[in-house]
């Protein structure tokens, strides 16, 4: 038992010894940092989605949510020609680090009620209520230098009884194209 003791302590020692100074071999801040964004070129709306997500399915115009538990979500195509995964291989880069994009050509993104929502009349841009996690309206959103293609907002209004969006998302782009996607929310109750 002694001499078992002896070899875990040397084997221990020897793995103190080589680790001294490994800081100095690596920038161990750098291999913290997350790479910048990816130029990337949108080329249209994938899908537009709601949440809750609740049973391993996101919430379909079928169901009923609360409108404080509802997002509105919308995943952005991407010209996969653009950008190359094998840029991350060799790369000192976190497994924590989200991947965002910078997307080009894209200059705004509008929602257009396509039906009346509460005192809001059909062809209303409902932008201005859908909120971005950091709080910046979506009306007001322009840089999109580091996005996610998937991005997420609330709705910050109060309605009365069920009330249900029927919507248009419009991506507008830099070069004056457009790409649009109809899509009907859950049946949404306070």
């Amino acid at each position: 038992m002694g001499s078992g003791m002896v070899k875990f302590g040397f084997i221990a020692l020897l793995v103190y010894v080589a680790c001294v100074g490994c800081d100095d071999l690596f920038d161990l801040e750098e291999l913290k940092n997350c790479p910048p964004p990816l130029a990337a070129e949108v080329t249209g709306l994938s899908q537009v989605f709601y949440e809750p997500f609740e049973n391993r399915n996101y919430s379909t115009e079928m169901d009923t949510v609360p409108i404080n538990a509802f997002r509105f979500n919308v995943e952005i195509e991407l010209d996969d020609t653009d950008f190359d995964e094998a840029f991350f291989i060799g790369q000192g880069f976190s497994t924590d680090c989200p991947v965002y994009f910078n997307f080009q050509n894209l200059s705004l993104i509008q929602v257009i009620l396509t039906e009346p929502f509460e005192d809001l009349a059909k062809g209303t841009d409902i932008s201005f209520l859908l909120i971005l996690p950091d709080g910046t309206q979506l009306s007001r959103f322009r840089d999109f230098s580091k996005t996610d293609k998937f991005i997420t907002t609330r709705l910050n209004k109060n309605i009365s009884g069920l009330q249900q969006l029927h919507t248009e998302t419009i991506l507008f782009f830099r070069n004056g194209e457009r790409v649009e996607i109809a899509s009907t929310s859950p049946v949404l109750k306070n």
